[in-house]
């Protein structure tokens, strides 16, 4: 493991008393559409509410060195907030992710996102001041969620703004692990309380379903999810990009049943009947995804 921190700048810092966010940027092979979260990333501080926020930025550059390296060193040297740039040559999301969480130790709030997606304006300010009035570490904030394509069409409602507006219509619904689950699948589009996480990491040996692995291992954790539905974290649906590669059969089936063992084993490890429904709803739908990947893959 090689790991390198080669900037931390700090800089437009909102007051002594700010909450801090560290938003955690994993990147490998990264194209122009950087560029893109990075700017949707500056916007934030542009106009705050009357809540400070202070930006702490960790990039993690992963696999290749050259010439991402250099690239990514001079446009996050210009950032209007504190950024750092960490490499490793180890590649996967979830040792980058990991190298992000140690880095952004300090923080009061942990942001995961994706290098090709984007976050809507006042997407950051937003989900501290809603969760900011739970007065609880042992919640997280769930934003909206849109989904395009590279020419920018939307795909139309996404299965979490589906949920949101779900729970929103039914209103007054009590907080199950159960009844959120939907919201429980991936990081992304969420404020992570930082000492709610403590020292749960990603389990680096898996190559799909980590996030909703992740999520799992944090549900004994959690007592809550604020949604706020006024802003969006943007998937764009990239050719080309890890989670839409083509696999053999024989990779499909063992990164399914890898993830159901590991599920299994994290579920007994702390067994409870507040998250045995999540868990048999995480196996049925790691089954279904298996044989979604199948037919994609034809």
């Amino acid at each position: 493991l090689h790991t390198e921190k080669i900037s931390d700048k700090e800089m437009n810092k909102l007051g002594g008393n700010a909450t801090t966010v560290g938003i955690v940027l994993p990147t490998f092979k990264p194209g122009s559409y950087i560029l893109e979260m990075l700017e949707s990333i500056e916007r934030q501080i542009l106009e705050y509410p009357a809540i400070d926020v202070e930006l702490r930025l960790c990039v993690i550059l992963n696999g290749p060195r050259s010439p991402y390296y250099n690239q990514l060193l001079q446009k996050i040297t210009g950032l209007p907030f504190s950024s750092s740039l960490l490499f490793t040559s180890i590649a996967g999301v979830s040792h980058a992710r990991n190298m992000g969480l140690e880095q952004c130790s300090e923080s009061d709030y942990i942001i995961f996102v994706d290098d090709d997606d984007l976050l809507s304006d006042h997407f950051v300010s937003s989900l501290v001041q809603k969760i900011s009035n739970v007065k609880s570490d042992r919640v997280i904030a769930q934003s909206n969620t849109r989904a395009f394509d590279e020419q920018g069409t939307d795909f139309g409602e996404h299965y979490i703004s589906a949920g949101i507006r779900h729970i929103l219509e039914v209103g007054n619904t009590r907080f199950s692990l159960y009844r959120y689950r939907v919201f429980l699948n991936s990081v992304c589009g969420k404020l992570f309380p930082r000492s709610l996480i403590g020292d749960l990491r990603f389990d680096e040996g898996l190559s799909i379903s980590e996030d909703a692995l992740f999520l799992f291992a944090l549900s004994n954790r959690l007592d809550g999810i604020v949604l706020v539905p006024e802003v969006y974290y943007s998937i764009r649906h990239r050719e080309g990009s890890a989670s839409r590669k083509k696999k053999s059969l024989t990779k499909i089936i063992g990164e399914m049943f890898s993830f159901v063992h590991k599920l299994t084993r994290t579920y007994f490890r702390h067994p409870h009947p507040r998250t045995f429904l999540l868990y048999l709803s995480r196996v049925a739908a790691s089954l279904k995804f298996m044989t979604q990947r199948i037919v994609h893959n034809r």
